[in-house]
């Protein structure tokens, strides 16, 4: 649920380093 360099798709807010 943060911007990172590696985003993808997080249901908690939008990109993520997940």
């Amino acid at each position: 649920s943060e911007v990172s360099s590696n985003p993808v798709w997080d249901v908690g807010f939008g990109i993520s380093t997940k």
